[in-house]
């Protein structure tokens, strides 16, 4: 995330009901953890979020949030 200044706008209805789903669906794990830095940061809703996608699995931070990890 810290090396690049790439912005990406999306605004296909599909993909942002699919987004928001994956949001508010996701498993919330709490605990205070040592993570890597995020791999993107996303706006959505007026909401900050840091996600990291892998091979493995797939996490979603709210970025005012950093003691609560989700897991989609």
């Amino acid at each position: 995330m810290e090396n690049t200044l790439e912005v990406m706008v999306i605004e296909d209805t599909q993909a942002i009901r699919t987004l928001k789903e994956a949001v508010n669906g996701a498993e919330k794990n709490r605990g205070i953890v040592n993570m890597e830095d995020p791999e993107f940061k996303i706006e959505f809703e007026k909401v900050t979020y840091f996600l990291w996608i892998n091979e493995k699995s797939r996490v979603i931070m709210n970025a005012k949030d950093t003691h609560d990890l989700y897991f989609i």
